[in-house]
């Protein structure tokens, strides 16, 4: 399968422009009895239903294909819902844009289909516009974008269209052409009351290392890898999603297993790296190379990496809020509380969802950064294991059944917090620095996230 190159333009200008003669705001308003050709940019071919217009059956894949007029199969209707999505409705069938194994289909390449509308997330879609005249479409319940499959040179008629990570590609990007009306760009200037954000993770320090294992059997000095979750809420107390991005491992490539491109060379512990006090990546410190052999996802996962990038809304029915929580992990190669923790972070965010509305509607405000759950609670069952910097309560001790305990930074941007931390200068523009600091019983491990909060024009 293809890989993608997710393409960092930090600090680029865009220029905010809708592609609907129909437009009225940022989002995009569409007519919901009107119909629409959804034209490929790298190709100019349609998205179309296979096999043609009598094709009307579920099931169904969806492909490019040479845009022809009299086609109902590549005519779509674009429907608005009250959580800020769409339905996409193929005219010839009335059957929805859908990604098929429903809403457990997550992963990138999972093939897009017709089927009957069930009010189902994976047949949910959200159109960003990306400020060249075209938009990505977003698959609400994996926020994976529409893409066709082969990359921008598969220009043919045939390659289906699948889910796969954003990373900038031209047969990611899709414009809307209304059937039978004047299709002329309309320019508007950005609303005060919303804004296009990015979040990007560019830097850590190691302002402290943690306690090594004594045989250093991992690589010399620590061996550490940053693991961001995030999730966005919609007014009223809506989860539209929770997402993960986890970069490469930093430290010594030395050790069993760290040879692999997974892993980036940092640090002076040694001559193959390795993290000790007072090492820096990224924002003045180490930049390293990419890995030998590494491909276009790994180069993804290397800082600067881009955590979030997306529309904030401050009023009308559709608020929302980005809720952040970047964390930074020592590694030991043994993900029994890594996966814990990607078991226990949804229903922490579900649990945040039900009480964001007062802040959403105005009502409350709150800190840009906050600490104020306990996210992970474990009894350690070995001594050395994955775990975040910034464990605290009980290590492994035979017949204890204390808990360590973990209470993550949680970064809240709503569309105010962001334009002031986008703002601020108290660390470099737009740079807001997240720490975390081991427990007594944990060491003296203390490591420094350095997150860029940018407006894009």
């Amino acid at each position: 399968m293809r890989k993608n190159l997710l393409r960092i333009a930090l600090l680029t200008p865009i220029s905010l422009m809708l592609f609907l003669v129909t437009a009225r705001n940022a989002y995009g308003q569409f007519d919901p009895t009107a119909w629409y050709n959804i034209v490929a940019l790298h190709s100019g071919k349609c998205l179309a239903v296979a096999g043609g217009n009598s094709f009307v059956q579920n099931g169904v894949d969806v492909i490019q294909w040479t845009c022809i007029a009299s086609e109902d199969n590549q005519k779509w209707r674009v429907v608005p819902l009250n959580d800020g999505n769409y339905q996409i409705i193929a005219k010839h069938s009335g059957r929805s844009l859908e990604v098929r194994g429903g809403v457990d289909a997550r992963n990138n390449g999972a093939p897009v289909q017709q089927s009957d509308y069930l009010n189902a997330a994976n047949q949910k879609w959200k159109i960003v516009p990306l400020g060249d005249g075209s938009c990505k479409i977003v698959a609400a319940h994996s926020r994976l974008s529409l893409d066709v499959n082969g990359g921008p040179g598969a220009i043919g008629d045939g390659p289906f269209v699948q889910q796969w990570e954003y990373w900038g590609g031209q047969n990611q990007k899709w414009k809307f052409s209304a059937v039978g009306v004047n299709t002329a760009t309309t320019t508007l200037p950005p609303s005060p009351s919303q804004g296009h954000f990015r979040v990007t993770l560019v830097a850590f320090a190691v302002n402290n290392a943690t306690v090594d294992n004594l045989l250093q059997i991992d690589g010399a000095g620590d061996e550490v890898y940053a693991l961001v979750d995030y999730a966005e809420i919609w007014s009223p107390r809506t989860l539209v999603g929770v997402q993960q991005h986890q970069s490469l491992l930093y430290g010594d490539t030395s050790a069993t297993g760290n040879s692999l491109p997974g892993t980036v060379q940092v640090g002076r512990a040694s001559r193959t790296g390795g993290l000790i006090t007072l090492d820096r990546v990224g924002l003045g410190g180490e930049q390293p190379p990419f890995p030998a052999n590494s491909t276009r996802a790994d180069r993804a996962r290397m800082l600067p990496m881009v955590i979030w990038d997306g529309w904030l809304v401050r009023d009308g029915p559709r608020r929302n809020e980005i809720v952040i929580v970047p964390t930074i992990w020592e590694s030991d190669k043994v993900p029994d509380v890594r996966d814990l923790w990607n078991q226990r972070i949804p229903e922490f965010f579900r649990q945040f969802a039900l009480t964001s509305e007062r802040f959403l509607d105005g009502s409350a405000t709150r800190q840009l950064v906050e600490r104020t759950a306990v996210v992970l609670r474990t009894v350690p069952q070995r001594n050395d294991f994955d775990r975040p910097v910034g464990m605290d309560g009980s290590i492994f001790t035979l017949f204890s059944d204390v808990p360590a305990t973990f209470i993550p930074a949680v970064m809240l941007l709503t569309f105010d917090s962001a334009q002031n931390a986008a703002n601020s200068t108290a660390q470099g523009r737009g740079v807001v620095e997240i720490s975390y600091h081991d427990g007594t019983n944990y060491g003296p491990g203390n490591y420094t996230m350095f997150l860029l909060v940018e407006r894009l024009p």
